[in-house]
Order: C-alpha cells, then sequence, then structure tokens
C-alpha cells in the first residue's frame, strides 16, 4: 500500500513510498528514520494529488494520539498495534508539517491560507487514514509537537476521537534530565515548541535567543496541556484523557478503558493479554529490555541529581501561570 510520507511546503509537493503491512507494525517511528528502511520514493506536485483526492471522508474516521512527549505514548501505540484490527502509525512526517503550517496561518510569510490549510489537512487525513481491509482501525500517535492539531482535526469529522496522554510536569522534568548533558530533544525543537507558546499565548515576549533547555521545555508541556484543556472543553464526549503514571499502576483497566473509548471493546481481552509482553521491552528500542520499575529507579535517581533544577523549572511554569491566567488550571497538573 502507498504511504504518504512528508510534505514540503517550500517544493508544494508530496513525497509517496510503499508499505507492508508489516512494515507498519516495525516502525517505531514513520519520520525521516524511516527513510533506511525503504527502497523507493516519488513525489507527486499538490495540485496533482489534490485533484486525485476526494472532498469528504468516506471511511469511518481513525482514533489519534496525542501527548506532551516522554509519556509513554509509543508504549501505548505498540500495545493498541498487537490487535490484527489496529493500523498503528507512530509520528508520521505529514502531521509535523501540517502542524508547522497551522502555527503559521495569518502570518505574512505563511504559505497556506486559512482555506488552503484546511484543504491540505483533508489530504493528509484522507492519506493516513486509508487501511488495508474493511474493519481495520488506524490509530495514529502524533508527534508532541502536533499538539496544535488536536482541536482541528477533531473537528474535521464529527466522529474522530483522540486520546490526551499526559503526566505531570514534574514527571516529564525527571525524564528529560534523566541523561546527563542530554538537550538534543529540546534544542532541536526549541523553535516549533517556542512558536506553539506564542500562538497560544499571543504573547512573543518569550525570544528563542534568550531561552535555555528548562524554559522550553517548561512552556513546551504548559502548552500541550492547555491544548488538551482546550479540546476536552470543546470536544467533551470524544476525548479521552490519560494520566501515564495512573495507566502503568494499572495497565489493565487503562489498556480496557482506552479500547472501548476508540471502538476496540470485542479485542480489549487480547491487547490486555498481550500488554505484559509488549511492556518488557524499551518502546523506542525494542530490542532492549525495560520495565516500569525500570522507569521508576531512573526517575528517582533523575529527581535526586537534578533536584535544584526541577525546582527551578516548577518555579518558572508558577510564574508563567500567574502572567498568564487564562491558563490557570494547569497548575493542578504540575506536581507529580
Amino acid at each position: 500500500m502507498w504511504h504518504l510520507l512528508d510534505y514540503s511546503p517550500l517544493r508544494h509537493n508530496f513525497v509517496f513510498t510503499r508499505l507492508e503491512e508489516a512494515q507498519y507494525a516495525q516502525a517505531l517511528f514513520l519520520d525521516f528514520r524511516l527513510q533506511s528502511q525503504i527502497s523507493t520514493m516519488e513525489s507527486v506536485g499538490f495540485d496533482e494529488v489534490n485533484a486525485a483526492f476526494p472532498d469528504a471522508f468516506s471511511q469511518p474516521p481513525a482514533a489519534y494520539i496525542f501527548h506532551v512527549g516522554h509519556c509513554g505514548s509509543t508504549l501505548l501505540s505498540r500495545a493498541l498495534g498487537v490487535a490484527r484490527e489496529v493500523l498503528a502509525l507512530r509520528e508520521p512526517m505529514t502531521l509535523g508539517a501540517l502542524a508547522t503550517a497551522r502555527r503559521e496561518l495569518g502570518d505574512p510569510l505563511a504559505w497556506f491560507s486559512p482555506p488552503q490549510w484546511e484543504r491540505l489537512q483533508m489530504i493528509i487525513l484522507l492519506a493516513l487514514e486509508r487501511r488495508f481491509r474493511p474493519g481495520q482501525l488506524p490509530v495514529i500517535k502524533a508527534s508532541s509537537t502536533c499538539n496544535i492539531l488536536a482541536e482541528p482535526i477533531l473537528a474535521s469529522h464529527p466522529q474522530r476521537k483522540a486520546v490526551l496522554l499526559h503526566q505531570s510536569l514534574e514527571t516529564t522534568l525527571a525524564t528529560l534530565f534523566k541523561v546527563k548533558g542530554n538537550s538534543s530533544d529540546l534544542r532541536t525543537l526549541a523553535r516549533d515548541r517556542l512558536h506553539e507558546w506564542h500562538c497560544l499565548t499571543g504573547s512573543k515576549a518569550m525570544r528563542l535567543v534568550d531561552t535555555t533547555d528548562e524554559d522550553i521545555a517548561v512552556i513546551s508541556w504548559l502548552a500541550s496541556m492547555q491544548r488538551f484543556q482546550n479540546a476536552q472543553a470543546r470536544f467533551p464526549d470524544r476525548v479521552l484523557r490519560l494520566d501515564f503514571d495512573a495507566f502503568l499502576a494499572a495497565p489493565d483497566s487503562g489498556l480496557q478503558r482506552v479500547a472501548d473509548f476508540i471502538g476496540l471493546a470485542p479485542q480489549s481481552d487480547h491487547i490486555v493479554a498481550a500488554y505484559n509482553h509488549v511492556a518488557q521491552t524499551y518502546s523506542k528500542n525494542p530490542g532492549a529490555s525495560y520495565s516500569a520499575a525500570d522507569r521508576k529507579r531512573e526517575l528517582d535517581l533523575s529527581r535526586s541529581q537534578n533536584a535544584a533544577r526541577t525546582r527551578a523549572c516548577l518555579l518558572k511554569a508558577r510564574s508563567l501561570l500567574d502572567a498568564h491566567p487564562d491558563l490557570a488550571e494547569l497548575g493542578a497538573w504540575l506536581d507529580a
């Protein structure tokens, strides 16, 4: 089956490749890391793709997973993906391109007008929600820079649902800081995360040149959580909030909730039964053993080694909440 791998606003074209069902299951991420595993790619202009794609959704909608980052989203995707009825897609690049274009709307340098962006969204969702057989449910996990898409994706179909996966800011910081000197994720995505903060708050007082890794970690979590609050308020019956620590404490009931919510009730027993096997390996490297106990040991060590750094981040978060009263409800989620 063909797969829409990427979209380039600069070239105004799409990149397609072919993926078999087993490749979807094996691929941890459908981003640039996939390119070493595929042999053919074809570039097709926007106008040609636009003419070939329908103007409406005709299949039952996919389910989506949005998350704050470093909070078990890959584990959840893999756990659901054991069901033959699930086609799990993890972090497709096209959603990243769509999120970037969404943040740029209204800017004089934006590539798209709002109606053009809506069409781009429909093309990308139509492509991602294809399936190998009737009755299969695509479960699409976005990257953590794509939470700006939660509301528009839910709004695009009256039956589309999303799981919103999160954890406290304190736990997120312990995860980010557990490897000393590892700031690559924060720095690599800093522009996207600061742009998202500007879009969400309407304030451009924070400048990239002045931000630290700690600043980026805080505003990324705050922005993601507020996007979840907004989506829940607008679509209360079509989002499921899931705290990852609560999930790990009772994974069977957590998986049952998720499966029932997204329409996989008949497969829930199989998904629950397979979880222990899935959870024995590190989600980003299934060849390495890992467990909830390993995670707890690592986080406890990180907390002890980075206590001052974490306190400073929590103080920064509280100061930002004071400066932006419309985000005040997030204060309840700061601490573990």
